[in-house]
């Protein structure tokens, strides 16, 4: 899998996830793909599309996760700004329906403040630098902030976790102007000082229901496995380099 990088203050960073897909889901993906393969073939496919069947499942999900993400992203960032949301509106599509109404019922039951969205950081300290976009922060109802990040797959996997408390450690870091290059330019963006984000969590959508699931007790062993896991990469990578 090719590594994703970000570029702030002009040095290059490997994303949270590039890091991260070095792990892998071993046996529960075998399975699953097995089964896609069973299921196709007693639908009737041949043994060469059944083989292949997993990979439909697999784009169908990721799709459509991607467009949950992006409807919740922008009634974020909406509510953010103080203006009224009209994404996530009543929908023809039965599935995607019911994780915006399961979402709104969050929202409405424990969401104090919505801090911010899809926002980048990065982290360069003690021989670790990586770079992610985190999916929210936000102020929960007698809870504090936590970085939050929705899933609608159906497990949930530790370096999901890893990801997470990544994230937190790098945002909690970052205060003042910082520049960028992106896809569309370079750009600039000013971060405050976030108190009390102490917290990290998974919003799962499931159908009409959602489960918020609290890891913040598992924050520091997470971040003791992902910084690790940073180091041993870089390591590996500066090896093959001189190997060569």
């Amino acid at each position: 899998m090719a590594s994703r990088f970000y570029i702030i203050n002009k040095k290059k960073y490997k994303s949270v996830t590039s890091y991260l897909s070095m792990i892998s889901k071993g046996e529960p993906l075998l399975f699953w793909a097995a089964n896609c393969a069973v299921e196709a073939k007693n639908n009737g496919l041949n043994d060469n599309d059944a083989r292949k069947s997993f990979l439909k499942k697999r784009n169908e999900a990721a799709d459509f996760g991607s467009t949950i993400h992006n409807l919740i992203e922008q009634h974020i960032k909406a509510r953010i700004m103080g203006k009224p949301s009209t994404f996530l509106r009543k929908y023809s599509d039965a599935k995607i329906d019911a994780c915006i109404k399961s979402f709104l019922k969050f929202e409405n039951e424990n969401v104090k403040e919505w801090i911010e969205s899809e926002k980048s950081v990065f982290f360069d300290k003690n021989y670790i630098a990586f770079a992610g976009t985190l999916d929210i922060i936000v102020k929960l109802k007698d809870e504090g902030c936590y970085c939050l990040d929705i899933k609608t797959s159906n497990n949930i996997y530790p370096e999901m976790i890893m990801q997470l408390a990544a994230y937190r450690v790098a945002r909690c870091n970052m205060e003042g102007d910082f520049d960028f290059i992106g896809k569309f330019g370079e750009y600039s963006l000013r971060y405050e000082k976030i108190q009390d984000l102490n917290g990290i969590g998974i919003l799962h959508l499931k159908d009409s229901n959602f489960n918020f699931i609290n890891y913040t007790d598992y924050t520091q062993s997470a971040w003791l496995a992902f910084s690790n896991l940073v180091k041993f990469v870089d390591a590996f990578e500066n090896m093959k380099k001189v190997e060569a």
